[in-house]
């Protein structure tokens, strides 16, 4: 079972748009969730997601950790 725990977020805002950033770890890897979303009647709907995974080249931001 695979489980990803969550280091920290920061969400924007927009009108009836966001944005959510979320660090997270996945045992020995760690990375960033960029999540986009819509408010729409009845909640918010994703409309997109993208993971970078942390790297030699592409460390976690001081800002994105715990």
């Amino acid at each position: 079972m695979l489980e990803e725990k969550q280091l920290k977020f920061h969400i924007e805002r927009y009108g009836n748009i966001a944005h959510l950033w979320s660090s997270c770890a996945l045992y020995v890897a760690r990375g960033i969730n960029s999540i986009q979303a819509i408010k729409e009647a009845g909640g918010w709907r994703v409309t997109g997601i993208m993971v970078q995974a942390e790297s030699v080249t592409a460390p976690l931001p001081k800002e994105y950790l715990p």
